[in-house]
C-alpha cells in the first residue's frame, strides 16, 4: 500500500460515516415533520367534525370556502352575496374603511408585526393577507351587519354594532387559522345567508332589517358611499373600468377621488382599462410582493415628480436629484423646448411603473 494510504482510507471512511450519519437524521427530521402535518390535519379534521356535530345539533351547517389567506372575506362574501368570489373587493372595502375610521383601529396594530399604520393597511390590501378580528369589525361596521363568530369548546364571539333586528352573519372559527361560512342547515342555495336567531337549543330562520340599499346609504360611511365614489372615479375617468378597480385606486390615494382619478389615468395612459390580475405571495405567479410593490410606488411618484418638473420648465437635475433618480448629473440646466420629450419619456415610465404597482390592490 502506497505511503499514507490507509490514513486516507479512514479519512474517507469516517467522512462517509459522517454523511450516512448527517442524511440519517435528516431523514429523521422529515419524518417528525411529516407526523407533526399529519397529526395537525387529523387535528383539524377531528375538530371539523366536532364542530359540525355541534352546530349540526341546533341546526345550522358549515359551508367550506377555500383556505389561500383570504377565507375571512371569502366566509363573509358567500353570507352577504352566495358566492365566496367578492372577496376582493369586501377585503378592499375593509382596509378602505379602517383608513377612513383610523383613530378606531390604529390602537390594535402589532407593533411587532408592523412598523407603521400605513404599513399594516398595505399589507391587508394584498390578497393572501390573512384577516382577523379588526377586519370583522371593520366590515361589520362597513357592511351594517352584525357579525357571530362559531368557535369549537369557545362561546360564540359576537360583533354587535346594530339592532338585534338588522340581519346578523354567521361564520365559523377552527385551529385559529381558518373561517368559513355558517348557514342553516338545508341552505344550500347560492344566494346570500338565510337570516336566522339561535334561541334556547336550536336555530331558526327569522325574518330580519336588511341594511340600507346602497342608494339609502350614498351619504353615509357603508358600502353604498364607497360605491357611489367608485362610480364616480369611474366616470371622471371615463375608461371602462371595473368597479373592484375604482375602489383600489381609492385605497391607493388614501380616498381622494382626484388622487384614484390620477392613479387610473396613469395605469390605464388613458386606454380603455383591462383587469389587472391579483396580487399574491412571491413565486405563485400572481403578481407582486408587498415589497416589490413599494419599490415600485417609489419609482413611479419619482418619475412623476420628474416629468412635472420637465413639464413645468423647472430646475429639471434638481428634481432628478430630489427624485433619487439614478443618474443624475452635476450642474443644474433650465428646461427648455427640447424637455417635452424627456417630460414625456418620464410620464411614460410612470405610467409603466403605476400600472405594475396597481397589481396589487386591482384585479
Amino acid at each position: 500500500m502506497p505511503k499514507g494510504g490507509k490514513a486516507k482510507g479512514k479519512k474517507a471512511d469516517r467522512k462517509a460515516a459522517a454523511a450516512a450519519a448527517a442524511s440519517a437524521k435528516a431523514a429523521e427530521r422529515r419524518k417528525r415533520k411529516c407526523l407533526a402535518s399529519e397529526r395537525n390535519k387529523a387535528k383539524f379534521a377531528s375538530e371539523m367534525r366536532e364542530m359540525r356535530a355541534s352546530l349540526g345539533a341546533i341546526g345550522l351547517a358549515i359551508r367550506e370556502v377555500r383556505g389561500d389567506g383570504n377565507c375571512l372575506f371569502r366566509s363573509v362574501s358567500d353570507q352577504l352575496t352566495g358566492s365566496e368570489e367578492s372577496h376582493w373587493e369586501l377585503r378592499l372595502r375593509a382596509v378602505a374603511f379602517m383608513r377612513a375610521h383610523r383613530d378606531d383601529f390604529e390602537p390594535f396594530v402589532d407593533t411587532d408585526e408592523h412598523d407603521s399604520w400605513e404599513e399594516y393597511l398595505s399589507d391587508m390590501a394584498c390578497e393572501g393577507e390573512w384577516g382577523g378580528n379588526m377586519e370583522l369589525v371593520a366590515l361589520s361596521r362597513a357592511a351594517k351587519v352584525n357579525v357571530c363568530v362559531h368557535q369549537p369548546d369557545a362561546p360564540r364571539w359576537e360583533v354587535t354594532h346594530f339592532s338585534p333586528r338588522r340581519r346578523t352573519i354567521h361564520v365559523s372559527y377552527h385551529d385559529g387559522s381558518h373561517y368559513n361560512s355558517v348557514r342553516l342547515a338545508g341552505d344550500a342555495s347560492y344566494r346570500r345567508a338565510a337570516p336566522f336567531r339561535i334561541e334556547g337549543a336550536g336555530a331558526s330562520y327569522c325574518e330580519c332589517e336588511e341594511p340600507p340599499s346602497d342608494e339609502e346609504d350614498a351619504g353615509g360611511e357603508g358600502p353604498g358611499a364607497l360605491d357611489a365614489a367608485a362610480e364616480r372615479v369611474r366616470g371622471a375617468v371615463g375608461t371602462e373600468v371595473s368597479l373592484a378597480a375604482a375602489h383600489a385606486a381609492l385605497e391607493e390615494a388614501g380616498g381622494d377621488e382626484d388622487g384614484a382619478v390620477a392613479v387610473l389615468a396613469a395605469a390605464s395612459g388613458g386606454a380603455p382599462a383591462k383587469p389587472l390580475p391579483a396580487a399574491g405571495k412571491a413565486g405563485k405567479g400572481r403578481g407582486m410582493t408587498r415589497k416589490q410593490a413599494k419599490q415600485a410606488r417609489r419609482r413611479a411618484e419619482q418619475a412623476a415628480r420628474l416629468a412635472s418638473a420637465a413639464a413645468e420648465g423647472d430646475d429639471v437635475e434638481a428634481a432628478r436629484a430630489a427624485a433619487g433618480s439614478k443618474g443624475a448629473k452635476r450642474g443644474k440646466s433650465k428646461a427648455t423646448a427640447s424637455e417635452p420629450a424627456a417630460a414625456a419619456a418620464a410620464a411614460a415610465e410612470g405610467e409603466e411603473v403605476l400600472s405594475a404597482s396597481m397589481r396589487v390592490l386591482a384585479i
